[in-house]
């Protein structure tokens, strides 16, 4: 069985161009905006290393989901106030193998928490919460953690 197919041409005028310009653009846009928003924290790289071989008394953990909007919230304030901390603060994706398992140790229930270990006890505070109805980030707790008053 043979199929044919009509040969058809098919002819661009200026206001198809514009609009197939419009088009791609604003796919090409939204695909980027969308990216950028997946690709917000990164896990601290040799995370389970890092966290054996130092011997500083206190540590911060940073937990976070990609597409969490509360730890989106938080992102900045954290990175802002942290910069400033003489503590090693350290990202810990919770779908990451590693976070599974560091997620169960700590026992968190969200992911949008700051682990803080001290002298071998640890404390989880949560970074960024909703308040009348809009996800911010708890900047109190955040200082409070980094010793930023």
């Amino acid at each position: 069985m043979k199929i044919k197919i009509k040969n058809k041409k098919i002819f661009f005028t200026g206001r198809r161009i514009l609009i197939l310009s419009i088009t791609i653009a604003l796919v090409t846009a939204g695909g980027s905006y969308f990216y950028s928003r997946s690709q917000t924290m990164k896990e601290t790289p040799h995370l389970m290393q890092k966290l054996e071989e130092n011997d500083s008394k206190k540590e911060v953990l940073v937990f976070f989901r990609p597409g969490c909007p509360y730890c989106e919230a938080g992102k900045q304030k954290i990175e802002e106030i942290s910069k400033k901390a003489k503590v090693p603060v350290y990202y810990v994706n919770t779908r990451s193998e590693i976070g599974k398992v560091l997620v169960k140790n700590f026992d968190l229930k969200y992911a949008s928490t700051l682990t803080v270990i001290d002298s071998g006890h640890f404390k989880n505070i949560a970074y960024a919460d909703k308040i009348n109805g809009k996800i911010v980030p708890l900047t109190a707790n955040i200082k409070r953690v980094f010793n930023d008053k």
